[in-house]
C-alpha cells in the first residue's frame, strides 16, 4: 500500500566524493551551498547486536555509528535490546562526510514510517569545492577504538539538532 507524506530520499546533484589527504575520502559540492540548505536525506540501515560485531570487523565499520544515536524508539523497533551494542550505517553520500570540530554541516536523525533518515543540512555557507564536514560527537573515536563497544555508554549523546 502506498503511503502519503512519506519522507523521500534526496541528494544534491552537485555532490561528489574525492580523496582527502590524511582522511581517505570526503564529500564536496561543485556549487556553493547556502546556510540552512538541504544537502541530503538518506535512509539509515540499523544492525542489531548480533550483526554489529561482524560489521565492525569489516571496512564498513569505519562508516558506522552507535545505535545510541538513533531517535527514541528506533532501536527497539529494529529489535535492538542494548543500543550501545547496535550499529547504524548511512546509505548515502553523507556516509563519507569527515569529522571537523567546527563543522560546516549538521545532521539530524529522524524517524518516518518506521525508517530512520539521516538529514544533512548546511550549518554555514559552504563555498564550492569545499569539503562538507560534520561533527561525529564526543564518543565516536573512543567507540571505534574499542571495536564498536562504548567504554562509557552513559557518555553518548544524540547528534546536535539542526
Amino acid at each position: 500500500m502506498f503511503r502519503k507524506k512519506q519522507r523521500t530520499v534526496y541528494r544534491r546533484n552537485e555532490l561528489f566524493i574525492d580523496t582527502v589527504a590524511g582522511k581517505g575520502r570526503g564529500v564536496f559540492c561543485y556549487e556553493d551551498i547556502k546556510k540552512g540548505e538541504l544537502i541530503e536525506v538518506a535512509p539509515v540501515m540499523v544492525f542489531p547486536e548480533k550483526d554489529s560485531a561482524t560489521l565492525y570487523s569489516t571496512l564498513f565499520g569505519d562508516y558506522c555509528f552507535s545505535a545510541l544515536m538513533l531517535p527514541e524508539g528506533a532501536a527497539a523497533r529494529a529489535g535492538i535490546l542494548k543500543p550501545e551494542d547496535g550499529a547504524c550505517f548511512v546509505m548515502g553520500t553523507a556516509a563519507f562526510c569527515n569529522h571537523l570540530s567546527q563543522p560546516n554541516a549538521e545532521y539530524e536523525l529522524v524517524n518516518d514510517w518506521h525508517t530512520t533518515f539521516f538529514i544533512l543540512t548546511a550549518a554555514k555557507d559552504i563555498p564550492k569545492e569545499t569539503e562538507i564536514c560534520i561533527t561525529y560527537g564526543p564518543t565516536w573515536f573512543a567507540y571505534h577504538r574499542h571495536k564498536g563497544k562504548l567504554v562509557d555508554p552513559a557518555a553518548a549523546r544524540r547528534p546536535p539538532a539542526g
